[in-house]
């Protein structure tokens, strides 16, 4: 009888820490990492869009503690789950001294929303 009841509670704790972990939201920001201007000299009629870049990518809280961290894909596009709030995407460095560089980009998300957030580093070029 001890033994059963030993295993109940130890499979009733198992339970409730499963049920704490935090499924993924139905919120968060996506969006784009471009980088640019890419050409020296724009010149009317020639076209020079800016470039997807995969980087590195830090939302924090309005406290300045990392929530969540991730990098961008190849082409640029990214989405991080959040839960309803104000945060600040930080666009990291990426590793070398110079350019590319972004700015932080404070934003909200709202209860089961994604926000749209597109991120543009300055490629320095000019």
């Amino acid at each position: 009888m001890r033994r059963r009841a030993a295993v109940a509670a130890f499979i009733a704790i198992w339970l409730a820490a499963c049920a704490r972990s935090t499924p993924s939201p139905d919120s968060g920001v996506t969006g784009q990492v471009l980088v640019g201007p890419m050409c020296p000299v724009v010149q009317p009629g020639v076209a020079c869009p800016d470039q997807p870049l995969a980087a590195d990518l830090e939302v924090v809280d309005r406290s300045g503690h990392r929530i969540a961290r991730t990098r961008s894909q190849e082409d640029g596009a990214y989405r991080i789950p959040l839960e309803a709030g104000a945060y600040t995407l930080k666009p990291l460095p990426p590793g070398q001294a110079g350019p590319p560089f972004a700015s932080p980009i404070p934003f909200e998300v709202a209860a089961g929303a994604w926000t749209p957030l597109d991120v543009h580093y300055d490629s320095g070029i000019r």
